[in-house]
């Protein structure tokens, strides 16, 4: 531990044996074979034309040599899939690093383009996929290759009365990525470029976000401030960016909703491979429990000796006399995080080791880079990657957990064809929180002093307040901005008075003032791709909190990594009741988990 970190010691990337950057020429030359299948495609699908363009899809038998011809060309997309991930993960991993990379955005542009293209020459593959008869989709499905896709086909068909016909769909697809994923790529740009003024110094956004961790109330405070007013100025872009993507949505809602209504939380449900029933059972019960975070909150003030936590509290390290900050060295944290996984599984912590090692993992400040943390994936190479902004703190520590937890996950599936990877949100969490979980207990153990383990409590009750208050609050904003957004455009002055509203509802009066911006500065309101990215992480906290009371099971080791490796190809629900045996749309099944949150709070408030 030390007074201050050495970002030398900090890793960056190390993708040499990948690409060198997106001018390089092994780049360049996946791109080109991927550009080049799309004629191909095309000329391969065109058969289907006639069968699709038809709205009532007059179906009608396929001879015996088409069937074949479908089946290498689906083989041809999959292997085309694996490269246009590896591209987009790469930029998009460029960007992170230095959102101000004019290359990097010009490449962006014009993969979302090959996207684009590619997509529309597959199109009417997948609108025969969805309507043909099943003893087609069976005869397709028989071949070792192909299997793969039989999870992703019958989602789809589940879908079928949303279809359009095969021009609107390509249509829908060219639009979405010039208009939808283009309003996402500003916001991302946006952050990336912002810069605040903390106490007369400038900085990126990134870097004012790792002070609200100080434990200088001060610091916290200017940090947060200077955040909020670095995104009044960009304001009216933000709303325009969120209505804009909202809006997209939407439409394409309303258009889709023909033969039956099409709710925009069934949209939601059916991207995060659950029921509405769960998604109802969850908030039920976390709503029943929310005085939980807000004690959590409640006692964190007492520690802090503050009458009530502001905004730029939620993040900060708990009062304990006569010790300065204390930071980890980045060496030191994966050595932490390296010996808290082996004590559950020695190749997992091996893992985190190797991460390290091999430069799969980017934490070194700079003010060109965005804001958050993320995992992300390398297929061509089967290959996960970490980003962060490191700079020392216990939560830094935790969050590089969580993420180290999803790049398990990813490992741990390598060996799985690709499509299998494609595991949902809800699901997604699960990995994470749980290694996340894995190094608080660590840490708690190792803890000799009161004040050792008043930190680790104290991020216990962090993520009590944080999943039971601040992420139902995320999705009540959201829903409500929604249902505005159907009507009309709905200006960033009613967007603060949306989010106050929602945060007064989880939050009571166990915060003041209410985060008002919030909407604009948590990028997660402007990602294209999906639509409600908050449930998920409470979904994946109460999972992964009664997955890990049955750690110590002499056969759950074998069991999770099972349970892993099915995520990317069943439902949550099927998922569980194979594995557990237990039925999630019932709210039992998460009162149990919330009833281990309510007993670490009063761990807490042991401490405190």
């Amino acid at each position: 531990m030390t007074a201050a970190i050495d970002q030398n010691k900090v890793p960056v990337w190390n993708n040499e044996h990948l690409f060198s950057s997106v001018e390089d020429s092994r780049f360049n030359a996946m791109f080109e074979a991927v550009e080049s299948a799309i004629p191909v495609l095309q000329q391969g699908y065109i058969f289907l034309e006639a069968l699709v363009k038809d709205e009532h899809f007059s179906l009608v038998d396929i001879q015996q040599e088409q069937l074949k011809s479908l089946q290498k060309l689906m083989i041809t997309q999959l292997d085309d899939a694996v490269k246009m991930h590896t591209l987009f993960s790469y930029t998009h991993m460029v960007l992170s690093t230095d959102a101000k990379s004019i290359a990097a955005q010009e490449m962006m542009s014009r993969l979302m383009q090959l996207g684009t293209s590619y997509d529309q020459a597959s199109k009417s593959l997948e609108l025969y996929l969805i309507r043909c008869e099943q003893e087609v989709i069976e005869v397709l499905l028989d071949h070792p290759e192909v299997q793969q896709y039989r999870f992703s086909i019958e989602q789809d068909r589940k879908e079928r009365d949303f279809l359009l016909n095969l021009e609107q769909e390509k249509m829908a697809s060219s639009l979405a990525q010039s208009g939808l994923f283009a309003w996402g790529n500003l916001y991302n740009s946006l952050t990336g470029t912002i810069q605040c003024d903390v106490d007369g110094e400038k900085m990126g956004l990134a870097r004012a976000a790792n002070l609200l961790s100080s434990p200088n109330s001060k610091k916290r405070k200017d940090a947060w401030s200077a955040i909020q007013a670095s995104w009044v100025v960009h304001e009216e872009s933000a709303a325009a960016i969120v209505n804009a993507l909202n809006g997209w949505r939407w439409e394409n809602n309303r258009l889709r909703s023909q033969i039956r209504e099409r709710h925009y939380l069934d949209v939601s449900c059916s991207q995060s491979r659950i029921e509405r029933d769960t998604l109802e059972a969850i908030l039920s019960s976390t709503y029943e429990m929310r005085g939980v975070g807000q004690r959590a909150l409640n006692l964190m003030s007492k520690n802090l000796s503050l009458d009530k936590l502001g905004p730029w509290d939620l993040f900060a390290p708990p009062k304990i006399e006569g010790e300065e900050e204390l930071l980890y060295e980045f060496p030191e944290a994966i050595s932490m995080i390296e010996v808290a996984f082996s004590d559950f599984d020695p190749e997992m912590g091996k893992f985190a080791r190797m991460m390290y090692d091999k430069g799969w993992i980017d934490g070194r400040e700079s003010d060109s880079r965005t804001t958050g943390a993320y995992c992300t994936s390398l297929p061509i190479v089967k290959e996960p990657r970490v980003f962060i902004t490191y700079k020392g703190s216990l939560d830094n520590i935790i969050t590089l957990a969580h993420e180290l937890g999803h790049a398990y996950h990813n490992w741990v599936m390598r060996d799985l064809p690709f499509l299998d990877h494609h595991y949902s949100m809800t699901l997604a969490e699960t990995a994470s929180i749980f290694a996340e979980t894995l190094f608080r207990d660590y840490f708690l153990g190792k803890s000799q002093s009161r004040e050792e383990k008043l930190k680790i409590s104290w991020a216990d009750a962090d993520s009590a307040s944080a999943m039971l208050n601040n992420i139902p609050a995320r999705y009540e904003f959201e829903r409500n901005f929604v249902e505005l957004r159907k009507e009309q455009f709905v200006p960033a002055p009613k967007l603060k008075e949306v989010m106050k509203g929602a945060w007064a509802k989880w939050y009571g009066d166990s915060l003041q003032p209410y985060d008002e911006m919030f909407w604009a500065s948590k990028g997660h309101f402007s990602m294209a791709g999906i639509g409600f990215y908050n449930y998920p992480y409470l979904f994946g906290y109460l999972f992964s909190l009664g997955l890990y009371a049955l750690k110590d099971q002499g056969d759950f080791r074998e069991r999770y990594i099972n349970l892993l490796r099915d995520t990317g190809r069943m439902t949550a629900e099927d998922l569980v009741k194979k594995h557990l045996g237990e039925d999630l749309t019932k709210p039992t099944f998460w009162q149990q988990s919330l009833a281990i949150v309510e007993r670490s709070v009063d761990q807490f408030a042991k401490l405190v």
